[in-house]
């Protein structure tokens, strides 16, 4: 199954103001594009496998909006630093 992503938000989304009782607001979530198997794969009974073509276009789209991949580990220090904007993270379990 590939995740839709037609609605990712903007690359430049501005940083949360604090609530009026001076905590900050909750940021918006990480994105993380989560792929179990890229192949050419004839049949896919699960819907699981993305093909390298569909791959590229999805990091190409990625690409055109000013995002990058980064790896989990990578987008989460960048998280912790408040530098993720513009990170997507990028997992593979096969």
């Amino acid at each position: 199954m590939v995740a839709d992503i037609t609605a990712a938000p903007p690359a430049a989304e501005p940083l949360p103001a604090p609530d009026t009782e001076g905590r900050p607001k909750r940021r918006p979530a990480a994105w993380v594009a989560m792929y179990h198997s890229v192949s050419n794969c004839p049949e896919d009974p699960y819907d699981i496998t993305v093909t390298p073509g569909r791959l590229e276009r999805q990091f190409a789209w990625m690409a055109a909006r000013g995002l990058r991949g980064v790896s989990v580990r990578e987008l989460l220090d960048a998280r912790a630093l408040g530098l993720e904007r513009g990170l997507v993270g990028l997992t593979f379990d096969d």
